[in-house]
């Protein structure tokens, strides 16, 4: 994940470092679109950066978890989750 947000980081330093770059080409010639560019491309950053995180951190629950999970909210008795921990450890 580091790497990633390193990549990223020097992406945008190399297109707004650069003195001729695409902001300063085009229609329109000034600092509101220099700065509109700049948030806008944080912005992309910043969601891709959450998508990433998001894509990876989906932890898995193994079906006792959700058993006892179960078995605490009262949602099953006693009987029924020997029952049905029987069934999984078979």
């Amino acid at each position: 994940m580091k790497n990633l947000v390193t990549i990223i980081l020097i992406a945008i330093n190399l297109v707004f470092a650069h003195s001729d770059g695409w902001m300063n080409e085009g229609m329109m010639h000034g600092n509101g679109y220099s700065y509109f560019m700049i948030i806008l491309v944080i912005l992309i950053t910043l969601s891709l950066l959450y998508l990433i995180k998001n894509m990876f951190s989906h932890k898995s629950v193994s079906a006792i978890d959700i058993l006892n999970s179960r078995l605490a909210r009262n949602e099953i008795t006693v009987e029924e989750f020997r029952k049905l921990k029987s069934v999984i450890d078979e």
